[in-house]
C-alpha cells in the first residue's frame, strides 16, 4: 500500500517567534472568573455551567483569591450553629394574626 510521495523532514534553521499567548493557567482564571460573575456570584450555577463540581469551583475561587479562606467558612458556619441553638431553646410565644391583617 503505497501512502504518497516521500518527502524528508525539514528543519527549522531559523527560530521561530510565536506570538505572545497567556498561560493556559490565565485563560482558565479569566473564564472561571468570568462565568462565576455573570452567573451573580452564584456557586452552583457557575459550577453546571463550567461542568466542574461545587468543590472544585470553590477551590479555584479561593486560590484566585475570591473565595472564602477555611477560617471565614468555619466562622460562619459556626454563627449559624449558634443561631440554630439559640433558636432551638428560646419558646417562642405564636401570636394569631388579627383579623383583617395581612
Amino acid at each position: 500500500m503505497r501512502r504518497g510521495p516521500h518527502r524528508p523532514h525539514t528543519r527549522v534553521t531559523e527560530p521561530v517567534t510565536l506570538p505572545s499567548l497567556p498561560t493556559l493557567a490565565t485563560v482558565e482564571r479569566v473564564h472561571i472568573i468570568a462565568v462565576f460573575t455573570l452567573c451573580d456570584g452564584n456557586r452552583s450555577r457557575a459550577a453546571r455551567v463550567l461542568d466542574v463540581s461545587r468543590a472544585t469551583l470553590i477551590n479555584k475561587l479561593r486560590a484566585y483569591g475570591m473565595g472564602e479562606t477555611r477560617s471565614e467558612w468555619d466562622a460562619r458556619n459556626k454563627a449559624a450553629a449558634d443561631h440554630r441553638q439559640l433558636i432551638a431553646s428560646t419558646n417562642w410565644v405564636h401570636v394569631q394574626p388579627r383579623e383583617g391583617v395581612a
